[in-house]
């Protein structure tokens, strides 16, 4: 087989080559983009993981729970970018870690002040703003911890999963597409 009928037979799949399915639609484009965005989404979801994890651990190592034992990021050594932007406000992370000085405002509160044009969320000043782990929510902290912690072999090994089988479906698919086209004739 030439690398142009195996691209043709297994990477060309288009359901308009089976009459009696009716459609045109070139699924193996669909199933591989789907198993390349399944796969960028399993590598954001352990790097998010794994900057929620390793927050969390350096401040209960330095006991930061309630405002008084606050630390900023510089003195729990984890000031990077990813850290940065996972403690943005409304993220996963920040209802679990505090920022002393934060304003908090009620629903309502916001909603009448979202509606003045001059209102502005305030900007983190990351190199000042100290975080602790909200007192509520310690519990939620140690689950965290004590659950696995993110790793990159285990995604690699999802990943290879995922690619090992999107091959087998691949391989299989224009079998299973003659057989469905022959019980719908």
């Amino acid at each position: 087989m030439t690398p142009r009928e195996f691209y043709e037979n297994y990477f060309s799949i288009n359901l308009k080559d089976y009459p009696n399915i009716g459609v045109d639609l070139e699924i193996s484009k669909i199933m591989f983009f789907f198993l390349v965005g399944l796969i960028a989404a399993s590598f954001a979801l352990n790097y998010f993981r794994g900057t929620m994890h390793s927050v969390i651990k350096a401040l209960t190592r330095y006991s930061c729970f309630g405002e008084e034992n606050a630390k900023t990021l510089s003195e729990i050594n984890l000031d990077t970018k990813g850290v940065r932007y996972s403690l943005k406000d409304g993220s996963q992370l920040s209802r679990i870690v505090g920022r002393t000085g934060k304003k908090n405002y009620s629903y309502e509160e916001y909603l009448e002040l979202s509606k003045d044009k001059n209102f502005k969320e305030e900007d983190i000043d990351f190199s000042t703003s100290r975080f602790f782990i909200i007192d509520e929510e310690k519990i939620r902290a140690e689950k965290i911890l004590t659950a696995y912690s993110p790793s990159i072999l285990r995604t690699a090994i999802f990943s290879t999963f995922m690619v090992a089988l999107y091959m087998c479906l691949l391989f299989t698919m224009p079998d299973i597409l003659s057989v469905v086209n022959n019980i719908l004739s």
